[in-house]
């Protein structure tokens, strides 16, 4: 009998309960009479209503049910069909309350984590570094000018050692972004900067431009979308499944391109 309704929703014999619901709810959705309106999704709907029903309560499993279960829809009568899909709208809508509960049980749990009750500033902090960014690749860049100290290949990076007005600086650029660039000691350079992040643009040397390929400015769009993803969550914070993954990857995500930005 386990078998049998095992097999209406597509399970094999070494199940657990989560995968039954699971089971259950991507048939149940499938087949819904709402959502199907094929001949023959009214009678699969009830088989799988009936089978979720048995598999998760030891209630139903009586003689009586194992033999109305055991009849084919197709065989019934009419008013029988009727009060079987009556049946199996009601176990759906339980199995739905159920799950509401459950979600929010579980989110109300969540709302004692460290991470959701830090969740706000790391919000709020995120679209800030947003906004920053924002501006950072649209404001004018800065400019700095003097002579190289010094220059070093360095695992397939070259090191140049810059003379400026606040001291000597180090830029790393790679070698493929700079075929070419072959700076001697001493050469009057241009650097140019972001103006808030001083994150290197490109080089000027001997009124020729290098570009950095590898300045965060070149998938500029991509770091202001993830910064400001939060915005949803702030907005959208329910005890739902949707929320509770989006509320993670906003809070996870953020703090990483952060890192990466401002250690880049």
């Amino acid at each position: 009998m386990k078998k049998h309704y095992l097999n209406i929703l597509g399970l094999s014999g070494s199940t657990s309960e989560a995968d039954i619901k699971k089971a259950f709810r991507k048939k149940a959705l499938l087949y819904h009479p709402d959502r199907n309106p094929s001949e023959d999704a009214q009678k699969q709907f009830i088989l799988i209503c009936e089978a979720y029903e048995w598999l998760t309560n030891p209630n139903t499993r009586t003689v009586e049910s194992k033999t109305t279960y055991c009849q084919q829809p197709q065989k019934t009568k009419e008013e029988e069909l009727e009060e079987r899909l009556k049946r199996a709208r009601e176990i759906l809508r339980r199995r739905a309350v159920e799950e509401k509960l459950r979600m929010q049980t579980d989110f109300s749990k969540f709302k004692k984590s460290f991470i959701y009750k830090t969740s706000l500033p790391i919000y709020i902090t995120s679209i800030i570094m947003a906004f920053t960014l924002i501006y950072d690749h649209f404001g004018t860049p800065k400019t700095i000018s003097g002579y190289i100290n010094s220059t070093e290949v360095y695992k397939r990076q070259l090191h140049i050692s810059f003379n400026t007005e606040q001291g000597d600086k180090l830029f790393r650029i790679y070698q493929y972004n700079s075929i070419g660039l072959n700076p001697q000691k001493y050469a009057k350079y241009q650097l140019n900067i972001t103006p808030v992040l001083s994150s290197f643009i490109s080089i000027s040397v001997n009124d020729k431009e290098y570009e950095n390929l590898h300045s965060i400015h070149y998938i500029f769009w991509l770091f202001v979308g993830f910064l400001l993803a939060p915005i949803s969550s702030i907005f959208y914070r329910k005890a739902s499944t949707e929320s509770y993954i989006l509320m993670h990857l906003n809070y996870f995500i953020p703090i990483i391109l952060m890192f990466a930005i401002l250690f880049s």
